[in-house]
């Protein structure tokens, strides 16, 4: 999956970035902690991710190691679409 496909949600990101934390710089290894997601930001998020990568997200999927960084979110969309084809 190519970074294009990400575009949506690093605007997303982004736009929660410059809201609510716009002294942090936006990196693929930025850890989702330091943004300050709380509970009703991560439920924006994962609406956000089944919406637009078309997918669902099961609970047991909902962990650290999935959303520890914006890289571990692509990692998990792009394992969603590779089990798709």
């Amino acid at each position: 999956m190519n970074n294009n496909n990400f575009e949506e949600l690093d605007q997303f990101l982004s736009s929660y970035l410059s809201e609510n934390s716009p002294k942090v710089t936006l990196d693929p290894n930025t850890e989702l902690s330091i943004l300050g997601l709380d509970s009703l930001m991560m439920l924006r998020l994962l609406n956000f991710l089944e919406k637009t990568y078309k997918m669902k997200i099961h609970d047991e999927q909902i962990d650290s190691e999935n959303f520890k960084s914006i890289s571990s979110i692509k990692n998990l969309i792009a394992n969603h679409k590779k089990g798709q084809n």
